[in-house]
């Protein structure tokens, strides 16, 4: 995934296998102008989707089991400016993270004397910053999503703000909004789903099942016990992130949230196949591809 602006760098998403037979997933931040990764991020789960919050500050992730992470990475930033502080954005990674990654980066390290393998953790720390997530949705009580996340997406950020819209859609059908709130001071006292010194806080606006609008669903499915199977497309609008375009092997439809009942709208796509790639622009146009090779 490339960074919404100005596409200077880029994420790439691993998971690597240790010889105990557990796996580490974590996240790489590399310059497009570098081959080495600027730092890498822990995750708890596989990640599957990432987005940014509309700037260079941050990045969040999707994961395998419908969890959100978010990441800081202003620290990162800082740390690198001062080479002296990575020490000290590396100590909340357990030193055993760094060996495994040092004997993927290092040759015959397995092989190194034990005071050489410690010169080469040390280097590790400097040259590659590990972060664990600023924020997480684990245990969150809101939190909609129990299923893999399938697209995961920067909707805006409000001019002069410093709230960011994301929109989410999992494998259940559950679409989800959620307001990226960045500032000082955000933890509370008992915020379990923050880092001490947190800069971004995720807030959920609102959450619709799809699998409530049997209009929808597959005509040989009507109570979407194989919803999973469904290639569903989902565009949300940057002007109103209460506005929603979705496709499902029934058609093109709209969802406005701000009306009393929010119920689908299903949009003229007459003579077309099925939508299979849907796309917005800040001035309010919609494109649909479909099937058969058209784009409207």
């Amino acid at each position: 995934m490339f960074e919404s602006s100005p596409q200077s760098q880029f994420a790439i998403a691993y998971n690597l296998a240790k010889v105990d037979g557990t796996v580490v997933h974590m996240v790489a931040i590399f310059a497009v102008s570098s081959k080495e990764p600027r730092t890498l991020l822990l995750c708890n789960d596989e990640v599957i989707q990432m987005c940014t919050p509309g700037t260079t500050d941050g990045l969040i992730v999707g994961t395998q089991q419908g969890s959100f992470y978010l990441y800081d990475l202003t620290e990162v930033e800082e740390a690198q400016s001062q080479p002296s502080a990575v020490g000290v954005l590396s100590d909340d990674t357990r030193g055993a993270d760094y060996e495994f990654f040092t004997e993927r980066l290092v040759p015959d390290y397995a092989s190194l004397p034990p005071y050489k393998k410690t010169a080469f953790l040390e280097k590790a720390r400097m040259k590659y910053p590990v972060k664990t997530p600023a924020f997480s949705s684990d245990g969150l009580a809101e939190h909609p999503h129990l299923s893999p996340i399938q697209k995961l997406v920067f909707i805006s950020r409000a001019p002069g703000t410093s709230v960011a819209k994301i929109g989410a859609l999992d494998q259940d059908g559950i679409i989800s909004v959620w307001s990226v709130v960045e500032g000082e001071n955000l933890t509370g006292e008992y915020d379990l789903n923050m880092s001490i010194g947190c800069k971004f806080k995720l807030s959920l606006n609102f959450t619709e099942n799809l699998l409530d609008h049997p209009a929808v669903l597959a005509e040989d499915d009507p109570l979407g016990l194989n919803f999973a199977s469904e290639t569903v497309e989902i565009e949300f609008d940057p002007v109103d992130p209460q506005l929603f375009f979705f496709s499902t092997s029934r058609g093109l439809f709209k969802i406005d949230k701000n009306e009393t009942v929010a119920t689908p709208q299903l949009l003229d796509t007459v003579g077309l196949n099925c939508p299979t790639a849907l796309s917005i622009c800040d001035r309010g146009f919609l494109l649909a591809a479909y099937s058969c090779g058209s784009i409207w």
